[in-house]
């Protein structure tokens, strides 16, 4: 199971929560931190998107960019970097790991 942790903003609260992943609703806006250990650019259907392995603490999250989004974030985008993705939680069905469809990263200072 995919436990890793992010900064979740409960809108309905007006509050940031640190929890897991699997914590988060869908359509949850996150802050994610971690190092990108796998890249993967997407043909046919999916052209222009890209996903990477974001891993901390030995958990594992898989997030997806479009092609916009990887026109600002691609200086960034190389294995071994750690990163901050803003993103949003997205689940294809309930027995799979949530993952996160990114809009913007960079590196953390």
């Amino acid at each position: 199971m995919n436990n890793i942790r992010v900064a979740y903003r409960d809108r309905a609260a007006r509050r940031t929560l640190n929890t897991t992943i699997q914590n988060v609703p869908t359509d949850g806006l996150v802050n994610v931190t971690g190092t990108i250990t796998g890249i993967r650019r997407h043909d046919g259907t999916c052209l222009g998107r890209t996903s990477i392995d974001l891993t901390h603490d030995g958990a594992t999250v898989e997030v997806t960019f479009d092609a916009d989004a990887m026109q600002t974030v691609e200086p960034v985008i190389r294995r071994g970097t750690t990163i901050a993705v803003y993103g949003l939680v997205v689940r294809t069905a309930a027995e799979l790991p949530a993952s996160v469809e990114g809009f913007n990263a960079g590196v953390p200072v």
